[in-house]
Order: structure tokens, then sequence, then C-alpha cells
């Protein structure tokens, strides 16, 4: 089914929707840090780790794009990173510790590359880069593979079907292009993110998550399957309004807002492009977007 509404969004939703992925992404390391606070109230590191992640958090929160812009290059990630050091020093014995903390670090990998595309295109709104092939697929991997890490490896995600195991996640890529890159704009990557982390979320461990991105200098062609649990039946245009879930899904614990399909609409809308979905309650589901590219 193609989406053909256009959506209507008020300049607040607007703005929480430019900074979906860097809340996702600090409320996920927030988590972790206050699981170390509490087993470790001795420690100063984690407890002044938190309160600086509290702080950068209420600039998303607020979109506070000064504080988010002087913190996101400076300060925040350096302290951070020190503060993080220290407790390496100090739990140095401690595996559990250890475990956490490479799970933290694997996070700020993220949020570092997230938050220099966000200021990018705070810069230059309609950016678009040319992405070789490799690193696109790298950053892909790099990005599912984070999501396994901040699970504590409670499963596993593979790019090879022979290394699937019955509770792993296999997952396709596939890039084509008769170009050695792939243009992209900015906001259409940090939407693919939201696909896949979606299609992660909302598929059993044991199931199977496709991408296949195709270009050309003309056109930008995405597809995200997944044979998940789907969306129920006359619920799609529930779930593609501003923080809308499926009620097959309002059950689950999320660190997300829920805006992950209606920001790559929006996304897709603003640069002309076209949009499908195709999904069944407990079979899977599949979207499509198609961007014109200049």
């Amino acid at each position: 089914m193609e989406v053909t509404n256009l959506l209507r969004l008020n300049e607040e939703e607007r703005q929480k929707l430019d900074m979906h992925s860097m809340l996702n992404i600090i409320n996920v390391l927030i988590h972790n840090l206050e699981i170390l606070a509490k087993q470790h109230p001795e420690s100063k590191s984690f407890q002044e780790a938190l309160d600086l992640s509290g702080e950068f958090r209420s600039y998303i929160v607020n979109n506070n794009k000064e504080a988010f812009s002087n913190a996101a290059v400076g300060k925040y990630h350096k302290k951070l990173n020190a503060l993080m050091q220290e407790a390496r020093n100090n739990f140095a014995g401690d595996p559990l510790v250890s475990m956490r903390l490479d799970n933290i670090d694997n996070i700020l990998t993220i949020l570092d590359k997230r938050s220099d595309e966000l200021l990018a295109r705070w810069a230059l709104p309609d950016l678009q880069l040319d992405i070789s092939k490799s690193r696109l697929e790298n950053d892909l991997k790099e990005f599912l593979k984070a999501i396994e890490i901040n699970s504590g490896h409670a499963y596993h995600i593979v790019f090879n079907p022979t290394e699937k195991g019955n509770s792993d996640y296999f997952v396709n890529i596939a890039i084509h292009s008769n170009e050695p890159y792939i243009r992209m704009p900015l906001a259409i990557k940090d939407a693919l993110f939201d696909l896949l982390a979606n299609a992660r979320k909302y598929t059993p461990r044991g199931g199977n998550i496709s991408i296949h991105i195709e270009a050309d200098r003309d056109m930008l062609q995405i597809e995200v399957a997944d044979n998940g649990i789907g969306i129920p039946g006359g619920e799609m245009e529930k779930v593609l309004s501003f923080g809308g879930r499926g009620s097959n899904v309002e059950h689950m614990p999320t660190m997300g807002s829920g805006y992950g399909l209606t920001k790559t609409l929006s996304s897709v809308q603003r640069y002309g492009g076209r949009m499908w979905i195709e999904s069944e309650k407990e079979k899977g589901t599949r979207i499509r977007i198609r961007i014109p590219l200049s």
C-alpha cells in the first residue's frame, strides 16, 4: 500500500522528530549508567556521568540546539569518556562492570557519529552525501552490532546465513549501484537506522531481516523487510501518526519514542519521495521508499 496522506505536524512535533534518534541513544546510555550507579553507589564516576548525561538529555528534550551543539562537539563527550576511563581503572577486576562499560563505549561511538550527522543536517538541511558502498554497509553492521552488544548479547545478529543459530537474527544486506558510491540525504540515512531498529525490535528471536538499497544518479530506493509480528489490519494510519503504536506492541516496553515510522514518512515527503508499506499481523512488514536525487 502506498502511503499517500500528507503528514500534518506542528513545529514542536517536527523538532521532536529531528531529535528522535539522539533521544533514543541517550536514553539507552542513561539506562546503562543507572544500572552501574545502583550497583556501585560508592562510585563518584558513575554518579557524575549520570548527572552529566541527564543534563545533556535535557538539551535534547528541550530542543536547545545551541547547548546541544556545544556539548556534542566538546565537553560532554570528553568528560564522559574521562569518567568511564576512571571507572575502568577503579573496577579493572570486575568483569560485569567491564561488560557494561564496553556497552557504553559502543553507545558513545554511535552517539558521536549521529551527533556529527545531526549537526551537519542543521548546518545544511538538504545535504546529500556520497557514501561508498562498503562504508554504508559497515555503518549498518556497526549499528546492528551495537544493538546486540547493548542487549548484553542476549541474542546475536549475524550477516552470514551459515552462522545463524535458532535464536539468532539473520540480516541480509544488499547494496547495488553502478557508481562506486550511494548518494543519500542524511535525514534518509537517519530514518534507515530507525527502520532497522524497529525491524529488530518487532521481530522475535530467530527471525530474518533484509535491507536492500539500490541507487543511480537520479533515484535512491530502499527496502527494509522482516518476518516479525507485523501491523494489525486497519491500524496503518494509527502507527504512522505522531507517537502512534500498533495495538499488538503497546504492551511492549521500549526506550524509544514511537516516532520512527512518522519520521521516516516525514523525511520521505520532505524530499519529494514515495513510501509503501505492506504488513500482516504475525507475518511481517515490508517498507519501500523511493527518493529522487538532485
